[in-house]
């Protein structure tokens, strides 16, 4: 028998303008605490703190989406994923406008499908 929750796999062309950048949570201050490998540099392991504290920052909306998606959206912006990693390597296609393709399950509502008109899929 099928659900009675419909779905909907659609495409989420701007996902940018509902974005917010919030202030670091109480957990961006503590340190991070791992054993040090010999073989990793210490400018690759400032890095990954820097992506670690970059994610810490985000809101629990950010939390819930793909990394790629924001870093896609502060790519078009031209701002770096985080501080201190100018150059992360992208592994989305991102159209000239900053549009991207994604793939959405949700439940279905006329709210929703204005959403993504609205967004150009």
């Amino acid at each position: 028998m099928k659900s009675s929750k419909p779905t909907v796999v659609a495409r989420f062309m701007h996902c940018a303008a509902s974005l917010s950048i919030a202030g670091s949570l109480s957990l961006a201050a503590l340190p991070i605490q791992a054993a040090q490998p010999a073989d990793i540099s210490q400018g690759a392991l400032d890095q990954i703190g820097a992506l670690l504290q970059e994610k810490i920052s985000w809101t629990p909306v950010q939390a819930k989406m793909d990394s790629q998606l924001i870093h896609a959206l502060k790519n078009h912006r031209g701002l770096p994923f985080a501080a201190g990693v100018p150059h992360l390597s992208l592994d989305l296609e991102t159209k000239p406008d900053g549009r991207v393709l994604a793939d959405l399950t949700a439940n279905v509502s006329s709210n929703l499908l204005a959403l993504i008109s609205q967004g150009g899929g």
